[in-house]
């Protein structure tokens, strides 16, 4: 059996694609940028569009005219469900095209699509025998959705019935968290369908034991907006401003005046490359991840693999081991608390940070492999 994987955007670092092509079973990796060049513009902005280890031939990306083209459109739309839908649709365009070119009709084939850009593709090859369709939803779904704009429009709307109408289609659908499954089961999605695989986690930093700053640096890393909960990550700074230190890492959602006054107890640094933001993880002491709603989380990986206990929010993968890598809490007065222990007992602080990097090796390809093999053997799908 060969795999085709398709997706907008770099999705988890390419990892599934990279799984693949290690084990001589990507056929290619059909995604929308991918950063061949070596220019300003390509290193900038798509600077994490690339992995060195999927072999060149085996990529299917978007031409610079056909990028230049998405960027202009989106540029000309405001609302965040028309660019998801304009994205989606062009991609799956894009992407069918490809695909048909490459399967043929005796050979088995895995589709391992994503969510939003797989419905025109589930539709037209829907009734080949030869082809499985597995469907990684990528957030926990509708509930997501709500929370990111509770707001009704026809762009909403249509967005929300693609999605439904790829879990419909889908042979199966994989999710990356428990939390996930459970959230798309409210919505009546068939819960045999439904299979939960943890993302694959690639070490790249070589700390083996973690240093701790006198003056504990607290670390918020991603989107600064209410679905990353970063008002809670505010009302925790604002209490303990003096005791100790707090960054955020990542792109702003809020008003420049509101970042302004929440700059008085907390250094912004906006968004950083790959390397800046290793050197950001050696200087951090606690991560908090205080998400209202994600599928995964992969910065608790990422935190963690620098030794960095995490205290995140139950809405989210279960990274976190209670008590022992760190804490789950959703509210800011329970994060408070949790960050005064860690500051006060600085050996459990120690014990946790040996704790969470041993936690990064239950996200090994090994791992990965396993439970994804067993859960696919329920539809007699057989990866080798």
């Amino acid at each position: 059996m060969k795999i085709i994987v398709y997706h907008i955007g770099a999705r988890d670092y390419y990892s599934i694609g990279e799984f693949f092509s290690k084990r001589n079973l990507l056929l290619c990796l059909i995604t929308d940028y991918w950063k061949r060049s070596k220019s300003t513009f390509f290193t900038n902005k798509f600077s994490r569009r690339f992995n060195k280890n999927i072999q060149s031939n085996q990529i299917i990306s978007y031409s610079i005219l056909q990028i230049f083209f998405v960027e202009v459109c989106i540029k000309l739309m405001s609302n965040k469900f028309r660019i998801w839908n304009f994205t989606g649709n062009y991609f799956t365009n894009f992407a069918l095209k490809k695909i048909l070119n490459k399967i043929d009709s005796t050979e088995k084939i895995l589709l391992w699509g994503y969510t939003g850009g797989n419905l025109k593709i589930l539709k037209r090859l829907k009734k080949n025998q030869n082809v499985f369709f597995l469907h990684n939803q990528i957030d926990p779904g509708i509930v997501y959705y709500d929370i990111e704009n509770g707001e009704n429009s026809t762009y909403k709307e249509q967005f929300l019935k693609n999605i439904q109408e790829e879990w419909k289609l889908a042979d199966a659908i994989l999710v990356n968290s428990e939390f996930s499954k459970k959230c798309l089961e409210k919505y009546q999605v068939n819960a045999d369908k439904i299979i939960v695989v943890p993302l694959i986690y690639n070490v790249t930093s070589n700390i083996k034991k973690k240093h701790f700053n006198p003056v504990l640096t607290i670390g918020f890393v991603g989107n600064i907006n209410e679905m990353k909960g970063f008002p809670i990550f505010l009302d925790v700074a604002k209490q303990l401003k003096g005791i100790c230190n707090f960054t955020a890492i990542g792109t702003s959602h809020f008003s420049e005046n509101y970042i302004d006054n929440a700059s008085e107890f907390i250094k912004f640094t906006g968004h950083m490359s790959m390397k800046n933001l290793s050197v950001a993880y050696q200087n951090m002491d606690v991560l908090v991840f205080p998400t209202q709603c994600d599928g995964f989380g992969m910065v608790q990986l990422e935190a963690m693999s620098y030794g960095i206990p995490v205290i995140a929010s139950p809405n989210c993968a279960t990274v976190v081991q209670e008590n022992s890598n760190g804490f789950i809490e959703d509210d800011a007065n329970s994060i408070v608390k949790r960050i005064l222990y860690l500051n006060e007992n600085r050996e459990i602080l120690k014990q946790f940070s040996e704790n969470a990097l041993l936690r990064i090796n239950d996200y090994s390809e090994a791992n990965f492999e396993k439970i994804l093999s067993n859960e696919l053997l329920k539809f007699n799908i057989e990866i080798k």
